[in-house]
């Protein structure tokens, strides 16, 4: 915005004149700029002292204007930093002059910046935290509530609202590129069971399994209530609400306790960090077993510490029971699938994948809960949606989304004409394979007839159409059979981990070939390093003691998966085959990094 625009705009609210500019704060999310301002009045009708001012649209300035009106006979009057007056518009723009929050422009701060820094002692912020949830519930209580007859399907969208559903699932196609809107189970990573995909329950169709439409009590909800928009006082005062864009007049109570419970576990767990991913599922089994947890034995510290921190919003929770009857509780479950479904679509491309997955995970241990209470099992036909929630994804992260088996049990033998049937009609997009190019052993000489015994009865890797071969060599060539070979072990390593990253089952005879394929593996390394005249650096020997290393535990883990695939007529649990696949898949794709790796360092 222009300057001189600007302190126009400052300057033109009536009766008042602009001492200066004290502060100018980040644009918020309405595109309104915002300042600290000090005025003085020209008669007793002027603004006299700090006000806080935001300039943005005059329909927008109007907006805030009527939304202020209704706030003052809502849930959030207390709450509220008031109101005071229009400036005249200018331009098409015009500024909103608000009270400054405790008075003070230095000492507040929002609860976001409390919980990501740490500057204020943790009970002190449980207990305004506390102290919130209280006043907005005494709100809501003391306050007339209306209600509405809905079926599940039309109140998840009421509570998501038509501007978040529009783009919901392009936005999450674009995040999470492998998390299929078709499957009715999704699989996470190190959890031992399977759990809703809350995606596939956006399509109404999903719904009809429960006929129940609840009573829901309806009322002025904030519609944002995330922890940036929660000013706190440095003394232990009831704390502020700001940024009402999202308000509505017929919203669900339970949708904003829902919002800021997932955010409070957002910036206390950041999902960016590892550990904190484990720590949120400890934190997630306990908070969705039920509205006031579940058992908290052995819960990581960091959770037990989360959940100190939303167990008020429980609390808020079950006081509005009597106001919402017996369907309190299905609506509160249904919240959270709201909830995680909208903070999965926030963002864009840039933004962590981690960060989106915690929002689906988030709805889908809320819709598993809802579920529960229906007695409602999901369909056992299709294949879930692997979760990679500890690595994160990339495009050799397994696609589980061809229907493999039962939920509980799983015969490999008996699903083998099946898979390979809806493999060909499958028309999900595969992961892409890893690049081809690598740097090739360079010049290492070699003595004569090592490639040809290298190669002798060695078993040939096959997709089943294209065999790849063992390059021969030449007279002469002792070089470009070196190469010839990186390329052949490149290729190989390349294969088995696709195989594995599928979907599909692997047979006995394929777990033997890539077995028989490490070993010369392990070969072709132990000539190159005894032939070659080069020195051996330490970081080489390194690589090589890795990776063999870590081609011993593939084939001890082959040794062993072989036994559950086919021809074995044994049943499975589907969880113990999937989880044993990544894990050789993940080390596959170990394996085969740490050998190109190893080949740029000899080159």
């Amino acid at each position: 915005m222009d300057k001189d625009l600007q302190e126009k705009i400052l300057n033109s609210f009536p009766n008042s004149k602009l001492v200066g500019s004290i502060r100018s704060y980040n644009t918020g999310q309405s595109g309104a700029s915002v300042f600290a301002a000090l005025y003085s009045p020209n008669n007793p009708y002027g603004l006299d002292g700090t006000f806080v001012v935001k300039i943005g649209s005059v329909s927008w300035a109007n907006a805030e204007e009527d939304r202020y009106k209704n706030l003052s006979k809502s849930a959030f009057a207390s709450l509220v930093a008031r109101f005071h007056m229009l400036s005249k518009p200018d331009e098409g723009l015009a500024a909103v002059a608000y009270d400054v929050a405790f008075d003070s422009l230095i000492t507040p701060q929002t609860l976001m910046n409390i919980l990501d820094e740490g500057v204020q002692n943790e009970e002190t912020t449980q207990r305004q935290v506390e102290q919130l949830i209280q006043a907005l519930v005494d709100g809501h209580l003391n306050s007339k509530f209306n209600k509405i007859v809905k079926d599940l399907h039309t109140l998840l969208f009421h509570m998501l609202t038509e501007k978040r559903t529009r783009d919901l699932r392009k936005r999450l196609a674009e995040s999470l590129p492998f998390w299929h809107a078709n499957s009715f189970q999704i699989i996470v990573e190190d959890v031992d069971k399977l759990l809703p995909n809350p995606v596939i329950y956006m399509d109404e169709s999903v719904w009809k399994k429960i006929q129940h439409s609840p009573v829901c009590l309806v009322n002025h909800i904030h519609g944002d209530l995330h922890t940036g928009n929660i000013i706190c006082s440095s003394k232990a005062q009831i704390p502020k609400i700001i940024d009402f864009e999202e308000s509505t007049e017929n919203g669900v109570p339970f949708f904003d306790l829902a919002y800021l419970e997932f955010d409070i576990m957002r910036h206390l767990l950041p999902v960016e960090r590892e550990e904190n991913r484990q720590y949120w599922l400890s934190l997630l089994n306990v908070s969705m077993a039920k509205i006031e947890g579940g058992e908290q034995q052995d819960i990581p510290w960091n959770a037990s510490r989360t959940w100190k921190f939303i167990q008020p919003i429980r609390q808020g929770v079950q006081r509005l029971q009597p106001v919402s009857g017996e369907d309190y509780e299905t609506i509160w479950w249904l919240s959270t699938v709201a909830v995680g479904l909208n903070f999965a679509r926030k963002g864009d491309q840039a933004r962590s994948q981690f960060e989106h997955m915690a929002g689906l995970l988030y709805a889908a241990y809320g819709l598993a809960r809802l579920l529960e209470i229906f007695h409602v099992k999901e369909p056992t036909t299709e294949q879930p949606v692997f979760v990679p929630w500890r690595k994160g994804y990339s495009s050799s992260t397994p696609d589980l989304s061809t229907p493999l088996a039962r939920q509980d049990l799983i015969n490999p033998a008996s699903l083998i004409e099946e898979t390979l049937s809806a493999s060909i009609e499958q028309t999900l997009d595969r992961p892409s394979p890893l690049p081809l190019e690598i740097s090739y052993v360079q010049d290492l000489p070699l003595t004569s007839g090592t490639t040809a015994e290298l190669f002798q009865d060695a078993a040939v890797f096959s997709d089943g159409e294209h065999p790849i071969k063992p390059p021969a060599q030449t007279e002469g060539e002792n070089g470009n059979a070196s190469k010839e070979k990186a390329e052949y072990f490149h290729k190989i390593l390349q294969d088995a981990v696709g195989k594995f990253n599928g979907g599909r089952q692997i047979y006995r005879n394929e777990c033997d070939t890539i077995d028989s394929n490490l070993d010369q593996l392990e070969n072709f390394l132990q000539v190159i390093f005894q032939q070659t005249t080069l020195p051996i650096s330490y970081p080489i020997k390194l690589s090589l003691q890795n990776i063999s290393q870590l081609q011993k535990d593939i084939q001890s883990d082959l040794h062993s998966f072989r036994e559950i695939c086919p021809p074995t007529t044994k049943n499975l649990p589907v969880l113990h085959y999937q989880k044993e696949l990544a894990s050789i898949r993940r080390k596959l794709e170990e394996l085969l990094q740490d050998f190109l790796e190893l080949l740029k360092k000899i080159s």
